[in-house]
């Protein structure tokens, strides 16, 4: 007995279906031509599990499912056929009321998380005291700033203004370390002051 060798390769899968619905809620299939397919074969799922064939001998790349899913959800499997063997495309659904095609590329691995961002530590509590604050201003509360500085190394470790109510107690707590001075200046922008009548 002599056995030839076979002239071609089993056939590959499609590799791009779309299922889209027309007008009358049909289902309008369309595949990718495969190399050395010598027909093709449409199954077709109600459930998304149970598969049946329902056209076989295709020598398009299309086909109209009509009528019997037209109130129907609908999964569709293409297959390439030739005489080696079969090639499977995967799953592609069309499902009611859904106007834009679904469409089968590749398979496409999952989506990788966002990193997720580290959570802001709590503030560290004042071990030393707190140094408060406390400005009042006069009739011209634009005109009024103030700083305190670390008198060790310089560093400002608070400040305010400008405010914009006259008449107005302003308040700023800030943590201070024992053992450290601190220089409050106190800047009224006109020059005249914080007093009195203006």
């Amino acid at each position: 007995v002599v056995q030839a060798s076979a002239p071609y390769d089993s056939p590959l899968a499609p590799s791009t279906v779309t299922a889209e619905r027309d007008a009358s809620k049909d289902v309008a299939l369309s595949w990718n031509a495969v190399p050395n397919a010598r027909g093709y074969s449409v199954e077709r799922s109600l459930d998304g599990t149970n598969y049946e064939t329902i056209a076989e001998h295709l020598t398009e790349t299309a086909y109209l499912d009509t009528p019997s899913v037209r109130s129907a959800n609908a999964w569709y499997k293409i297959n390439s056929i030739n005489g080696e063997g079969t090639g499977t495309s995967a799953t592609v659904a069309s499902i009611v009321g859904t106007a834009n095609p679904t469409t089968f590329l590749a398979p496409i691995a999952p989506p990788t998380p966002a990193p997720i961002a580290p959570s802001t530590p709590a503030p560290t509590p004042c071990l030393a005291g707190d140094l408060v604050v406390e400005i009042t201003t006069d009739n011209y509360p634009m005109e009024t700033t103030w700083t305190m500085t670390n008198m060790c190394d310089s560093a400002v470790v608070g400040s305010g203004g400008t405010y914009s109510e006259s008449g107005t107690t302003y308040t700023k707590t800030m943590c201070a370390d024992d053992g450290v001075e601190f220089e409050f200046t106190i800047n009224d922008s006109y020059g005249d002051g914080i007093c009195c009548s203006y």
